[in-house]
């Protein structure tokens, strides 16, 4: 019974191959705001379709913009404030790409071990969206068989562009 609910839920959320899937939402450690920013640049520039005039990709993280501590009373009108925001974003993404940590160290740092992006990643799947994720597995989620894995930022600008430059054929 579990293998044929395990085999429903795969299928329930693979994507057709063809799809396009222009909005992206970004999901990583806080910690990795910076380096996030350059890869939604990277990702947005190489997306761009010249030929048609509009972007490809368009990552839809507001996190990436602002703040850690938005204005707000206490800590936990911010945290609900943090929290709705992102998952409005997640509503809004056609793919979620979560950035794996470098678990290479011996112990993960305490600030890592938010989970956040694990939450958010299960969020994505349970509403349908298509998973991919850049690095190496963490989870038991990650190998489940509809969340897609690409080793690099590079590899996944690849995945996503010709994804985009099929459906436009």
């Amino acid at each position: 019974m579990a293998d044929l609910l395990l085999d429903a839920t795969a299928v329930a959320h693979s994507k057709p191959v063809t799809e396009v899937n222009r909005k992206i939402y970004l999901s990583a450690r806080m910690s990795r705001q910076e380096e996030m920013r350059a890869a939604r640049g990277f990702l947005e520039e190489a997306g761009y379709d010249f030929s048609g005039g509009y972007p490809a990709i368009i990552v839809c993280s507001r996190w990436l913009d602002e703040p850690f501590i938005p204005n707000a009373p206490t800590f936990e009108a911010c945290a609900h404030k943090i929290a709705f925001r992102d998952i409005c974003d997640i509503d809004d993404c056609d793919t979620l790409v979560r950035f794996a940590d470098d678990l290479t160290i011996e112990t993960v740092p305490a600030s890592w071990a938010t989970g956040g992006r694990m939450w958010e990643m299960g969020y994505a799947y349970a509403k349908g969206k298509r998973i991919i994720v850049v690095g190496g597995h963490q989870s038991v989620f990650d190998w489940l068989p509809s969340v897609d894995h690409v080793k690099d930022l590079e590899e996944l600008c690849l995945l996503l562009t010709k994804r985009n430059a099929r459906k436009r054929q």
